[in-house]
């Protein structure tokens, strides 16, 4: 298990909460996600080793309750739209982990995903495995992505997740230096084999802890 620091951004409130790898002491080659949250909230030193919050990072009782939704490789042709018409009549915002390949031939439902308040992140411009491309290529694969959606929305993007979960230090040093933070999931539910909606759900809510995340996929029916 990795050693992880979590921080509730700024808007906390509409379901958004983070898993960081930070930037040092990550074993080269690693692809494993992160399958548990030993505390419900920020932990510091003391908080981790504890497993108890202090009164300092604790945050408000009704975060504690809330997962941070995501969904990668989108944007869809298909099934993007109907994902923001659930999340929208659910009221609940999500993070969007696009890959640029798609920005480029879909724009507009990038900026429909704006439009409707949820975070749009960094899934790399064609879903290669980060672990074998050269620094230069992995600045390539997340620079050309970036000015895409910025072209879109105006607005920066804040978080990374490598395709796949696959990732070393030199991935980690180029998002680093880019300005971004890298963020997994606690929760797959493995929809990207296309099972049935019902075992998708299944697996989410067994699961399902506050303060995790679940990777879902853009481009899959059942989800």
């Amino acid at each position: 298990a990795f050693i992880v620091n979590r921080k509730l951004p700024e808007n906390y409130f509409h379901t958004k909460d983070y898993v960081v790898i930070p930037a040092t002491g990550l074993p080269r080659g690693s692809a494993a996600p992160i399958t548990s949250l030993d505390s419900p909230v920020k932990p510091g030193n003391d908080e981790f080793k504890t497993g108890k919050p202090s009164e300092k990072t604790a945050p408000p009782p009704e975060v504690l309750k809330r997962m941070a939704i995501t969904f990668d490789d989108g944007p869809h042709p298909e099934y993007t739209e109907r994902l923001l018409l659930a999340l929208r009549e659910s009221r609940v915002r999500a993070t969007f982990f696009v890959v640029g390949k798609q920005v480029e031939l879909h724009p507009g439902l990038v900026r429909k995903i704006f439009q409707d308040g949820h975070e749009i992140a960094n899934h790399t411009f064609s879903h290669r495995d980060m672990r074998r491309l050269s620094a230069s290529e992995i600045a390539e694969e997340l620079d050309k992505t970036e000015k895409l959606v910025f072209a879109v929305t105006g607005k920066k993007m804040k978080y990374f997740r490598p395709p796949g979960g696959q990732y070393n230090s030199a991935v980690v040093a180029a998002a680093k230096e880019k300005g971004y933070e890298m963020v997994l999931w606690s929760v797959f539910p493995q929809d990207h084999r296309n099972p049935p909606a019902s075992q998708i759900r299944a697996r989410t809510l067994a699961g399902a802890k506050a303060g995790g995340i679940v990777l879902f996929h853009s481009g899959i029916q059942n989800t």
